[in-house]
C-alpha cells in the first residue's frame, strides 16, 4: 500500500489520506527508537520493537537480497543498500499499520486465520491441508506454529486495513473534475526552434571540438561491459569418473568442521493459555491462575500430553503439546531460556511470553555434537 500511495501522491485522494495520517502522528507522536533499554530498538506510539524483532526483519531482508546477488553479497553491499535502515523502517511501518487497524477495531478471527493457513499451497498435499507437512515446513524454516500464526494474523489484519482504506474511498464529482483539469490543461508558450541541418557552414576547429568534449566527458561515457566465455560442467556427469581418496575425505572433514556440527536441541511439550500482549493486570492474573491449576495437575502425576490435549490453547494441542526437537533460536527468548535450562522429565513453572502463559515439560536434551568420519 505504501508504494501505491507514493505512486499516486499527487492525486487529491491521496493528499486527503496523507493529511489524516499526519494529524494522527501529530497527536500520537512517535517514540524515540534510539533507546536500548530492555533490548528494544524503537518505540512507536508506545509499541516496543525489540532487538529480536529487528534481527528477524534484518535476516529476512538479507536473505531476499542474497537471492539476487548470491555470493557477491558482502558488508559493503549491505551498507550501500541500507539494509539495516530498511529493516527498521519496515518494522515501524508495520507497527503504524497495526495501530491503525486497532484504532478501526479490525480483528482476525481464529477461523479466518485457520482458513488462510489451510489455503497456503506449501502446507497442502494433493490440494488438502496436511498438518504434518505444516509442522515440517515450519521446522525447516526455524519457526514454530505459535510464531508463524502470530505473523500470519498480523498480515491478515494489515490486509484488512488496506481493503478498508481502499474500499471506503469515495471520489466526489468536484475532485474528478479538478483531476481532469489538472491533467489536461494546456499552456501557450513562445519559443524559437533551431534546425541544425540549416547551419552547414559551421566548421569548428579541432581545439573547439576537444574543449567541448573535455567539458562534457560524462555525456560520452558508456556503461561497463565485459565479454566472457565459459564451459558448463555438470558434476553428475563425472561422478563415476572421480575417485576420492581417504586422505581427501579426511582433509575435507578437518577443513570444514562447521559442516559436521549439530547444535544443541531440546525435545519438549508445552501447554499454552493464550493472552493478548496488551492484556490488563486482571486478565494476566486470571490466565496465570488457569495455568497454575493445570500445573498442579501435571505435578500431581497426570499425563502431560493428555492435559495439553484438554487445556492447551496452542496449535499443538491435538499433538499433546508436542513441539518436537527445536533449536534455541526457534523459540521466543523467555520460552527458549527456560527450556534450555531444564533437564529431561522436568516441568517448568509458568513462563510468560507474548503468546500467553506456558508450562513446559522437557522430554529429551540433545547436546551439541560433531559427526565423526567413522
Amino acid at each position: 500500500m505504501l508504494s501505491l500511495m507514493r505512486k499516486h501522491a499527487g492525486t487529491w485522494m491521496i493528499k486527503i489520506i496523507l493529511g489524516a495520517i499526519v494529524v494522527v502522528f501529530v497527536f500520537w507522536g512517535v517514540g524515540s527508537y534510539t533507546s536500548r533499554r530492555s533490548g528494544r530498538v524503537a518505540s512507536v506510539n508506545g509499541t516496543i520493537i525489540t532487538i529480536d524483532d529487528y534481527r528477524i526483519s534484518y535476516r529476512n531482508l538479507v536473505e531476499q537480497v542474497r537471492q539476487s546477488f548470491g555470493n557477491n553479497l558482502n558488508e559493503e553491499l549491505i551498507e550501500m543498500l541500507q539494509i539495516r535502515k530498511r529493516a527498521l523502517d519496515e518494522l515501524i511501518d508495520r507497527s503504524l499499520m497495526q495501530q491503525a487497524a486497532e484504532k478501526f477495531k479490525l480483528t482476525v478471527s481464529d477461523e479466518e486465520l485457520a482458513e488462510s493457513i489451510r489455503n497456503i499451497g506449501a502446507f497442502q498435499t494433493a490440494g488438502v491441508f496436511d498438518n504434518r507437512r505444516y509442522i515440517n515446513t515450519l521446522n525447516s524454516n526455524k519457526l514454530v506454529p505459535e510464531t508463524f500464526e502470530v505473523q500470519q494474523r498480523d498480515a491478515l489484519i494489515i490486509d484488512k486495513l488496506q481493503a478498508f482504506v481502499s474500499g471506503n474511498i469515495k471520489v466526489a464529482d468536484l475532485e474528478a473534475e479538478q483531476w481532469y483539469i489538472w491533467n489536461n490543461t494546456e499552456v501557450d508558450i513562445d519559443y524559437v526552434m533551431l534546425e541544425p541541418q540549416r547551419y552547414k557552414d559551421i566548421e569548428p576547429t579541432d581545439e573547439e571540438i576537444r574543449n567541448y568534449f573535455d567539458e562534457r566527458k560524462d555525456a560520452y561515457k558508456t556503461d561497463p561491459q565485459i565479454k566472457v566465455r565459459y564451459l558448463h560442467f555438470k558434476p553428475e556427469d563425472y561422478a563415476d569418473k572421480v575417485t576420492v581418496s581417504e586422505d581427501d575425505i579426511q582433509d575435507y572433514y578437518e577443513s570444514n568442521p562447521e559442516k559436521f556440527k549439530s547444535p544443541k536441541t531440546v525435545e519438549a511439550r508445552h501447554i499454552l493459555i493464550k493472552l493478548n500482549p496488551d492484556a490488563n493486570a486482571e486478565e494476566v492474573e486470571n490466565a496465570r491462575q488457569r495455568i497454575e491449576t493445570v500445573l498442579d495437575m501435571a505435578k500431581g502425576g497426570q499425563d502431560f500430553a493428555e492435559l495439553a490435549k484438554k487445556y492447551s490453547e496452542g496449535p499443538t494441542k491435538a499433538q499433546g503439546g508436542n513441539l518436537g526437537a527445536f533449536r534455541r533460536e526457534a523459540m521466543v527468548k523467555p520460552f527458549a531460556d527456560k527450556a534450555f535450562s531444564m533437564k529431561p522429565g522436568e516441568i517448568s513453572e509458568p513462563v510468560r511470553t507474548r503468546f500467553g502463559w506456558h508450562i513446559i515439560k522437557v522430554e529429551k536434551v540433545n547436546p551439541e555434537k560433531t559427526s565423526s568420519l567413522s
